[in-house]
């Protein structure tokens, strides 16, 4: 064989050995992987020791959700870029504990701005208590899909939220930040600002939309 030297059959040995070392452990490892699918199976993957999975703890972080939970109705208004004048708009929600557990809370909400026209959506919070902040997720029948992270500030009585959102009729992608103060028992006041991220990341760049609203527990 040309660019060779010297007798090769010692490195056609050696190659031999080394793919068949390469195809055994290459078997083991299917076999490990099926043995583990087996035992998922059969078991319905519970924990070890035959436990049942871990649920989420009726926390005090968890108790401070109860703040949203009942009906309620408010109104808002919305100024985007380059508008002189804000869009008026009012709505109503209710939030519901989603389990049995109350550890996840569901809320659905109908809104309607103008000549926008109606919009109806759905969101849900729970505690993330690695992470030590509460998790958000919602969707709107406009397009819209977003996440968030919201931590609370005891001293203010305020909410601080960071989201990041995408609408899927129209591609675009959005970054938010906002705040939902709680005034009484029964009234919230919040804000909140639409960003253009920098590109690659969730970090605001360009406000291009800016809310605010007020909204009352139905007693």
């Amino acid at each position: 064989m040309a660019g060779w030297s010297g007798d090769s059959t010692p490195f056609m040995r050696e190659t031999s050995r080394r793919f068949f070392r390469r195809v055994c452990n290459m078997r083991k490892f299917c076999a490990f992987l099926m043995s583990l699918a087996i035992m998922v199976v059969s078991t319905g993957c519970s924990c070890p020791g035959g436990e049942a999975m871990p649920k989420l703890k009726r926390t005090v972080e968890v108790e401070r959700l109860e703040q949203f939970v009942g009906n309620w109705q408010g109104t808002f208004e919305m100024k985007a870029l380059g508008e002189k004048e804000p869009i008026k708009g009012s709505g109503t929600s209710s939030a519901t504990w989603a389990n049995a557990d109350k550890t996840m809370l569901h809320e659905r909400f109908t809104g309607e701005m103008g000549d926008m026209g109606k919009m109806e959506g759905i969101g849900v919070w729970m505690w993330d208590a690695k992470a030590k902040k509460y998790r958000n997720w919602w969707f709107e029948d406009v397009g819209t899909a977003g996440c968030g992270s919201t931590r609370y500030n005891e001293k203010t009585k305020t909410w601080h939220m960071r989201t990041c959102s995408r609408n899927t009729e129209m591609g675009f992608r959005t970054v938010g930040r906002g705040t939902i103060k709680a005034v009484d028992d029964n009234t919230l006041q919040w804000t909140f600002r639409d960003y253009i991220p920098f590109p690659l990341t969730n970090l605001p760049l360009m406000k291009v939309v800016s809310w605010s609203g007020t909204t009352t527990r139905n007693k």
